[in-house]
């Protein structure tokens, strides 16, 4: 067990709570057609590029500056100069640059405000300083959120016009979540931008939206657009399972004043329909043990919809949020969970100990998401319940005591 505590928190520093460049870097990626410019050593460049394994390799958009000792001596001015001649000339259909500094660069204290003013370029370029040593990713990430926020200026407010705040390019699962959500919403709420994950143009437009639905974990940059811009938020849960997306439906419509459309209902209707007929296996879930890891915006709404909709047990329960991620693997570890709900940061823990291993939150790395199954919506509720039952099913090795859901059922 002290090896895997050992293991866990490693991993897990490293991957939730590495550097700040990380956390700009994940922000920055995020924007679709952005280009992404780092300036700093090669490593930086090189370790950022492991985000793009879960979204689109074939569509990234990063260079960087290479400094290298002669830089550290004479200052990275000349380099800087020639990366983003590069970027802008690369990546000519990207309308803003984002140039990163990194640890080495603000070291040597590059005046870097002034090199971008030197560059004629008809881009915008924005600039994000993220030396590691200042933060963990998730102060970058969000540090990096408030700055773009910062270049944006006041729009005329469109009365039905939402922004989901929280959704990250490398998020699994993140594009068919939000065609869920937009399909939860309906024709009433018109999504103004997902922040930061959306084109530039619709991110520079987030002012213009009435309402902002701000996920856990991202309530900072929810206060930070009700500053600046005054537009008022509500904080939701992620909307797993059938009660969790009618509550996140329920909260914006009295956000806005408006009433539920008939198509909660009527997608309701079908997701109860389609879990009718699992029913002896969905039975046979009640009480099972698992353990729920993750990041904040999911963590907690997976572990409600576990519980309360299911009637699982979660024995252990940790997020990204938590500063002991040791705690988190010794609990999974004594625990008597036969499911882990995790990253793949976690599979190594989950083979040693033969727990099913169900990945639905960042980073995931080992898994691909190319269909349209999503796990939010009333859809992902019946995707979600019927990803649990085939992992519990596939398992060939279980702990004395513990649960053999074919076995009940035969």
């Amino acid at each position: 067990m002290a090896e895997d505590v050992a293991v866990a928190r490693s991993i897990i520093m490293i991957a939730v709570t590495g550097c700040t460049l990380f956390g700009a870097y994940r922000t920055a990626a995020s924007v679709r057609d952005a280009a992404v410019l780092i300036h700093s050593t090669i490593g930086c460049s090189w370790g950022t590029m492991a985000f793009h394994i879960p979204s689109r390799l074939q569509d990234v958009r990063q260079a960087s500056s290479v400094l290298y000792e002669e830089d550290v001596i004479f200052g990275g001015a000349r380099s800087l100069r020639q990366a983003l001649a590069h970027s802008n000339e690369q990546y000519e259909n990207s309308p803003v640059i984002f140039v990163i500094t990194g640890c080495v660069a603000e070291i040597m204290a590059d005046d870097v405000e002034r090199i971008i003013a030197t560059v004629a370029t008809a881009k915008k370029i924005v600039l994000f300083k993220a030396a590691g040593f200042k933060g963990n990713m998730a102060a970058g990430m969000l540090h990096a959120m408030k700055t773009l926020i910062d270049t944006m200026t006041a729009k005329p407010v469109q009365q039905t016009a939402v922004n989901l705040i929280g959704i990250l390019a490398d998020d699994f699962k993140a594009d068919a979540d939000l065609a869920e959500i937009r399909r939860l919403l309906g024709k009433e709420v018109e999504i103004n931008a997902v922040f930061p994950y959306d084109n530039y143009a619709a991110v520079s437009n987030v002012p213009a939206a009435a309402l902002n639905i701000v996920f856990p974990g991202f309530e900072a940059i929810g206060d930070y657009l009700a500053e600046k811009f005054g537009t008022p938020q509500v904080v939701v849960d992620y909307p797993y399972g059938l009660e969790g997306s009618r509550r996140f439906a329920a909260a914006v419509a009295a956000a806005l004043s408006l009433r539920l459309g008939s198509h909660i209902g009527s997608q309701e209707r079908r997701a109860t329909e389609n879990l009718q007929a699992a029913y002896d296996y969905i039975r046979q879930l009640y009480a099972l043990p698992v353990a729920v890891g993750g990041d904040t915006c999911r963590a907690r709404a997976l572990q409600i919809f576990l519980r309360q909709e299911l009637g699982m047990q979660v024995l252990a329960a940790g997020n990204d949020s938590e500063e002991q991620p040791a705690d988190f693997a010794q609990q999974v570890v004594e625990s008597n969970a036969v499911i882990l709900f995790g990253s793949s940061f976690d599979r190594k823990l989950a083979e040693r100990h033969g727990l099913a291993l169900i990945r639905y939150t960042y980073p995931v790395f080992d898994s691909i998401s190319i269909s349209n199954r999503g796990y939010a919506g009333f859809n992902g509720a019946v995707n979600l319940v019927e990803e649990l039952i085939n992992a519990v099913m596939a398992m060939e090795y279980r702990r004395k005591g513990l649960y053999d859901l074919q076995a009940e059922l035969e």
